[in-house]
C-alpha cells in the first residue's frame, strides 16, 4: 500500500462520503417511484434506470477507482477488475445519457409534435433492452483493450499494472475517438437539440416575459409545472455534461500520449476526475426534490412525514380545483389538453 499525505486521506474520506450518500439516495429514488402511484409511470422507468447507473458507479466503479489511489505502487486486483475499472464507468455513463435521450425524445413528441400515444410500459422495456445493449456493445472495444500486466519483474518482487496494452497506439486512440463520440458528443448534441426545440416551441406560444403573465392565474400554475419538468431535465444534462468533461478530456489525452494506466491513478488530474464522477452519481435525487412535487411528496410519505405531506397538499390546492376541474379543460395557447398534461406525468 502506497504512503498516503493527508490532503490525499482527505480525499479518500471526503469522496467516500459523497458516493455513500449517493448510493443512499440512488436506492431512495428507486423506492419512492416503486411506491408512490402518480411516479409510477413509464417516462420514470427511464428515470430509475438513470438511478441504477448511478448507483452502480457510486457503490461498485468508483470505490475501485478510490482503492487505486491507495494502491497506486501495485496493482493486485486482477484481470476482471482491471476491465471493471476501465469498461464499467462507461457501461454506467452510456446508460445514463442514453436514458436522457429516451426521456429527450419523449417529452418532444409530447410537447412539440402534440402526439396523443404516450409511452407504455412495454416501450419503456424496449428501450432500457436497447439502452444496455448498446451500452454493452460499446464497450467491448475498451474491455478488450485494458487488461493486468507485468509492469517490473525482477529476483525480488514481481510489480503489476492494469491499463491499455497489448494493443496498438492506433486502435488505442481510435477507441478513445470512438467511445467519447457516442458516449458524450453524440448523445448531448441530441439532447441540446431536443430540449432547444421545446424551447423554442415554448416561445412560439408566448410562455415566456409579459405573454405568459398575462394569460392569467390557471394559465401560470399550467405553465411553471410544465416549465419545471422540462428545467429539471436540462439541468440534469447540463450537470452531466459538466461533471464528465474532465473525464472524457482525460481518456483522450490519456490515449493519445500512451499513459492509460494505473501508474497514474494518485495523479491530481485522475483525483479530479473521480471527485467530479463522484459528484454525478449524488444530485439528481437533489433536483427530483426541488422540481418534482410528486417525488418530493413521495420522499416524505416514505419517510413519515404524513402530517407535512397534507398540509402541502392543502396549501396547493386552489378553491374550487379540488377535482382538477378549472385545469382538466384548459389547453395553453392552442396547446391540446392532452400535450399539457403529458408534460406533468415525469
Amino acid at each position: 500500500m502506497a504512503e498516503l499525505s493527508g490532503a490525499e486521506w482527505a480525499f479518500i474520506v471526503i469522496v467516500g462520503l459523497v458516493l455513500l450518500s449517493a448510493v443512499v439516495c440512488n436506492i431512495l429514488v428507486m423506492v419512492v417511484v416503486g411506491v408512490t402511484p402518480k411516479l409510477r409511470n413509464p417516462t420514470n422507468v427511464l428515470i430509475c434506470n438513470i438511478a441504477v447507473s448511478d448507483l452502480l458507479l457510486s457503490s461498485v466503479v468508483l470505490p475501485q477507482n478510490l482503492h487505486d489511489i491507495s494502491h497506486s505502487d501495485d496493482y493486485h486486483e486482477g484481470d476482471f477488475l482491471c476491465r471493471v475499472v476501465y469498461a464499467g464507468p462507461l457501461m454506467c455513463i452510456m446508460s445514463s445519457i442514453y436514458s436522457m435521450v429516451a426521456i429527450s425524445f419523449d417529452r418532444t413528441q409530447a410537447i412539440v409534435l402534440n402526439a396523443d400515444k404516450k409511452l407504455s410500459f412495454r416501450t419503456a422495456a424496449i428501450q432500457l433492452a436497447i439502452i444496455w445493449s448498446l451500452s454493452t456493445v460499446f464497450a467491448i472495444p475498451t474491455i478488450y483493450e485494458h487488461r493486468e500486466y507485468v509492469l517490473v519483474q525482477n529476483e525480488n518482487k514481481t510489480i503489476l499494472g492494469c491499463g491499455s496494452y497489448s494493443v496498438s497506439y492506433d486502435y488505442s486512440v481510435i477507441n478513445g475517438v470512438f467511445i467519447i463520440m457516442v458516449a458524450y458528443v453524440i448523445p448531448l448534441a441530441i439532447l441540446l437539440f431536443n430540449y432547444g426545440r421545446i424551447l423554442a416551441f415554448f416561445r412560439e406560444k408566448g410562455m415566456f416575459g409579459k405573454g405568459a403573465a398575462e394569460r392569467g392565474a390557471v394559465f401560470q400554475t399550467l405553465f411553471k409545472t410544465r416549465m419545471k419538468v422540462v428545467k429539471m431535465l436540462i439541468l440534469i444534462a447540463v450537470l452531466f455534461a459538466m461533471s464528465w468533461a474532465p473525464y472524457f478530456t482525460l481518456l483522450l489525452l490519456e490515449k493519445t500520449s500512451g499513459s492509460s494506466d494505473t501508474e497514474h491513478s494518485d495523479g491530481a488530474a485522475h483525483m479530479l476526475k473521480i471527485a467530479l464522477s463522484a459528484f454525478s452519481t449524488a444530485y439528481n435525487f437533489g433536483l427530483y426534490i426541488i422540481y418534482n412535487h410528486n417525488f418530493r411528496l413521495g420522499l416524505m410519505l416514505l419517510l413519515g412525514v404524513n402530517a407535512h405531506v397534507r398540509c402541502c397538499r392543502m396549501a396547493r390546492v386552489a378553491p374550487g380545483t379540488e377535482n382538477g376541474s378549472a385545469i382538466a379543460g384548459t389547453s395553453l395557447n392552442g396547446l391540446p389538453q392532452t400535450s399539457a398534461l403529458q408534460m406533468t406525468e415525469s
